[in-house]
């Protein structure tokens, strides 16, 4: 007598086997390399302009580069901008330096970021006028990723 599957379990069957292959089939290993560089954010605090100069390097070569004027902040209110561009992950990683109004130059390498696979770099001045930098993923790396951003 031949027994044939019911499409009940023809579909737990496809479903289990999409879900033994789900790691195979999205690309990833546990050596993907360095995170992918979703944006750079430029956030001012400070009640006084500031101009950021930004630069993306892959192994010592400028593969993007911006300078910014930001206006002062305002009531409490943050200026800003989001820089996004062709940030290919490299073996060893990006190196993005800064520099807030000619001053020196600032480095961070995305190699550093952490175990997600994309990351938005976020260069804050404060209301002090000190900057340091935040490293957070959200929509900027969805939509890079998805190609709605670019600037």
């Amino acid at each position: 007598m031949e027994r044939t599957l019911s499409r009940r379990g023809l579909l737990a069957s496809v479903a289990a086997s999409l879900g033994l292959l789900g790691g195979c089939l999205d690309g990833s290993t546990e050596d993907d390399g360095p995170p992918r560089l979703g944006a750079v954010e430029l956030r001012n605090g400070h009640d006084r302009a500031h101009d950021v100069r930004v630069t993306v390097l892959d192994d010592g070569e400028t593969m993007y580069e911006r300078a910014v004027s930001l206006d002062a902040a305002s009531d409490g209110e943050q200026t800003g901008r989001v820089l996004t561009g062709e940030f290919d992950t490299v073996q060893d990683g990006l190196t993005v330096e800064y520099a807030v109004d000619g001053g020196e130059r600032e480095r961070v390498r995305t190699a550093d970021f952490g175990d997600e696979p994309c990351y938005v770099l976020l260069i804050r001045i404060g209301d002090g006028g000190d900057d340091s930098t935040f490293t957070t993923t959200g929509y900027e790396c969805e939509a890079a990723q998805n190609g709605r951003i670019r600037s």
